[in-house]
């Protein structure tokens, strides 16, 4: 059940820009992973419970931008092999920050008895009992 409340968070935060499962940088391969959406909760927050306690009243595109800065200044931090490379991800970046700035205008309203908070306190509770 948490694991299911953290991929409906990501999907709703990520605005699903650049994807790969790696890629080369100057240092060497770059795992696809540590640009996601739990990355950036883990690095920034520690936990999705915090990063929702601080982020519950914003908008959703403000948290989405938020996300896609830390993403684009992950991606520039691992640099780029090439200028090819460095143009690629710059395309990528503009697309990723379009992406994150639309409202989202397809999501359905929650059924009255759903409420993020109720999900978070269930995951919450879930790990509790149920540790990793």
């Amino acid at each position: 059940m948490g694991d299911a409340c953290q991929f409906l968070i990501d999907e709703q935060i990520d605005p699903r820009g650049i994807s790969y499962k790696s890629r080369d940088s100057p240092n060497g391969t770059v795992p696809g992973h540590q640009v996601l959406f739990e990355a950036f909760v883990k690095s920034e927050y520690g936990s999705y419970i915090a990063w929702w306690k601080k982020n519950r009243s914003k908008p959703l595109v403000t948290m989405r931008m938020e996300f896609c800065e830390w993403r684009i200044s992950k991606e520039k931090s691992f640099g780029f092999v090439d200028e090819r490379q460095e143009a690629g991800m710059e395309s990528e970046f503009k697309n990723l920050r379009e992406e994150a700035g639309k409202s989202d205008t397809t999501t359905l309203p929650p059924p009255e008895d759903y409420t993020v908070d109720g999900i978070v306190s269930e995951m919450l509770m879930f790990r509790l009992f149920f540790p990793h």
